[in-house]
């Protein structure tokens, strides 16, 4: 009789997980999804814009410090951030905590209590592992023409904004704010022109006023959620580029087609950043559209509506971290770049593999012309041998922005250490040691080698960065570069609003969950996978 009584209950309790279960898409119950996964193909007209968007497998590498001096001139470099961001910004070490611990030094980590303590002073002098999740990265830095396409609409819009408020019978669809998509924008309408355009070069020939052209910069989350914005200007300080022919005639760097195919420069960090935000914008409009022939308007500005989740949109997409390009140059990158022997600049047919700077050896001898690599300034995007991962560019041509950005609380840190006393530094650094690290069975000798490699780290990034806000990363060497700034692992350091000849960017974006694979097995990149049948 037990028996059948368990086996009844067995029975009911599994009908009513059952009967939830086909709950979970019902949106007045719970708040739970059941997605079932269905792979689909993207439509041709989007794919162009992600062919050269490449899969990059995780893994982890073994992260160091480039051991060569600088020169007293190079202000934005640091050879050392991540050693010294080791010792600013140390982080506890935890252990299980018992559960009649209750202290100071007890913190909760998913939901499960640990007791807190210092890191050990040694393992900030060994070489550590860096784990990568997979992702996704452009295998060329972003072009003048690609770039173009983000001003050219940006310019589009206003100018269609603009005229629709002034004429909205004929701008607007009926009783709507929604533009009507077969009407084309009056380029010489004298309204428009007044507005949009100026006498930039005084010699009565109008043209766009670039510090009218303008797109949000939103601070996006991993979630696709939107945070205050601030509309920033976007066109590229591309000027700095800018040459002429031998009949004295303006070549424009940026607008010319020309250098279509050569990377933008004078871009900011805040642009690239907005340049990203925009093209994930277009990608996911153009699957929308496709999926919803009647889909017009710009679905950012109403992000509920639909979600991540729904396995419509693809991920943002984002400048990629010092970590990711660290990694995905780390199985080609040489410690050995030798300016005399060109050890790992060249093939084996004596062709340069980058486009950097001019050689000079100690005694004043050119070893390298600028030029010998093939490029002056900057070369054509894919000029040069990609990596093993595909990527074309990561060391040379530009620099390139990344995500990461300097903590404010390791400025603040340095800041409070250093001393014009060279006695009173040391003992500061001293001091910190003691109170930031365990220490325990430490000589004497060994926190005083740390205290003064902290106090000579400390000094340099203060005399370089104490006085500048918002600095953000840059890696690769450039065209102007020695070769010894080619090495991924060495820090560039800028205030984020700094439009440099020498710094452009690439995109990336993070991959989500298995990839839809086909028979070979290696991910579809013309597939979006998460979408409710």
């Amino acid at each position: 009789m037990k028996n059948l009584i368990f086996i009844i209950l067995l029975f009911l309790n599994i009908l009513s997980v059952f009967s939830q279960a086909q709950k979970f898409n019902d949106p007045k119950w719970g708040g739970f999804r059941h997605l079932k996964i269905k792979g689909k193909k993207i439509p041709r007209s989007v794919r162009k814009s992600i062919e050269d968007i490449l899969f990059i497998e995780g893994g982890s590498y073994v992260k160091y410090n480039p051991t060569f001096a600088l020169q007293d001139n190079d202000t934005n470099v640091l050879v050392n951030y991540s050693e010294l961001a080791g010792l600013l910004n140390p982080s506890p070490l935890l252990s299980l905590a018992g559960l009649d611990e209750n202290n100071d030094s007890v913190e909760y980590v998913g939901g499960i209590k640990y007791i807190r303590s210092k890191p050990y002073l040694p393992y900030y002098f060994t070489r550590p592992l860096v784990s990568i999740h997979s992702f996704w990265l452009s295998d060329h830095e972003v072009t003048n023409r690609e770039y173009r396409e983000f001003t050219d609409w940006v310019t589009s819009s206003i100018a269609r904004k603009i005229l629709a408020k002034k004429y909205p019978e004929k701008y607007l669809m009926p009783n709507t704010s929604l533009f009507k998509p077969d009407v084309a924008i009056d380029w010489k309408d004298p309204y428009l022109r007044s507005i949009l355009f100026n006498d930039s070069n005084g010699k009565g020939m109008k043209t766009v006023n670039k510090s009218l052209i303008k797109y949000p910069y939103y601070p996006v989350g991993k979630n696709m959620e939107y945070h205050e914005h601030e509309e920033i200007p976007i066109y590229p300080n591309g000027f700095l580029l800018d040459s002429f022919d031998n009949e004295g005639n303006k070549m424009d760097y940026f607008e010319m087609s020309i250098y279509d195919d050569f990377p933008v420069i004078g871009v900011s960090w805040k642009q690239a950043m907005a340049y990203c935000l925009w093209r994930t914008d277009r990608l996911n409009e153009a699957i929308l559209r496709h999926e919803y022939p009647n889909y017009f308007r710009d679905f950012h500005h109403d992000s509920g509506t639909i979600s991540l989740e729904d396995g419509l949109l693809f991920p943002n997409y984002r400048l990629p971290t010092s970590a990711e390009l660290e990694y995905v140059t780390s199985t080609d990158i040489s410690s050995d770049f030798s300016s005399n022997t060109h050890m790992g600049l060249m093939d084996e047919d004596g062709n340069f593999l980058f486009n950097f700077g001019s050689v000079i050896d100690a005694n004043g001898s050119v070893l390298k012309l600028p030029q010998s690599d093939g490029a002056l300034l900057t070369a054509r995007v894919k000029s040069y041998p990609p990596n093993s991962n595909g990527i074309c560019d990561l060391m040379g041509n530009v620099s390139e922005w990344v995500l990461g950005e300097v903590d404010d609380k390791i400025v603040n840190r340095a800041l409070a250490l250093v001393s014009d006393n060279d006695s009173e530094a040391l003992n500061k650094c001293i001091r910190y040691i003691k109170e930031n690290f365990d220490t325990t069975n430490v000589s004497k000798e060994t926190i005083l080698m740390a205290a003064s490699r902290l106090k000579i780290l400390t000094t340099e990034f203060v005399r370089k960065f104490g006085n500048k806000n918002n600095l953000k990363f840059v890696k690769g060497g450039s065209w102007s570069d020695s070769p010894m700034y080619l090495n991924i692992f060495l820090d560039n350091i800028y205030p984020a609003q700094t439009q440099s000849m020498k710094v452009g960017f690439r995109i990336a974006r993070d991959h989500i969950g298995s990839p839809i694979s086909g028979r070979s097995g290696k991910p579809q990149k013309y597939y979006y996978g998460y979408r409710p049948r």
